[in-house]
């Protein structure tokens, strides 16, 4: 099983099966998607800054994962495919760039966290020079200043 990110609104071939970790899927999904809410946001998930999200995330969500069990849980979901890991924002993921509203996902939170485990999950279909470089690698640094217990930034 390979797994990927992506949003909801992304074109995937039947190979891949359709997995929300966010609060809801999107109305007027068609039918076969499964929902996968460990990976969820909490309440907060749209009240805070996002570097407060960050830590909420690692704290809520994350430290408390089980990632092989989650591995698992996936693969019975999958039902053979490959799994794409869903919400709703679009790439291209911005953070803190002058004259652009913020646009980043937990989604890539995610993969960033797997990454780091050995576990390759990139966004589907979009290549790496059209991800937002800069707001992937702000994930990265957020998840390990939040593991070390550093005070975040102001974005």
């Amino acid at each position: 099983m390979e797994l990927f990110t992506a949003s909801w609104f992304t074109p995937l071939p039947d190979t891949v099966k359709r997995v929300g970790i966010c609060r809801y899927a999107p109305r007027g999904q068609k039918s076969g998607y499964r929902m996968f809410n460990r990976l969820a946001p909490g309440p907060w998930f749209n009240q805070v800054t996002p570097s407060r999200y960050m830590e909420l995330y690692q704290e809520q969500v994350l430290a408390p994962l089980d990632v092989d069990a989650m591995l698992r849980d996936l693969e019975t979901l999958a039902e053979g495919k490959d799994v794409a890991l869903l919400c709703f924002e679009k790439p291209r993921f911005v953070i803190g760039e002058p004259g652009h509203k913020n646009n980043w996902c937990h989604r890539r939170v995610v993969s960033a966290r797997l990454d780091e485990l050995g576990i390759r999950c990139p966004e589907y279909g979009v290549a790496e020079d059209e991800i937002g470089l800069r707001a992937e690698q702000w994930v990265r640094d957020e998840l390990r200043r939040v593991r070390a217990g550093r005070a975040g930034s102001l974005v």
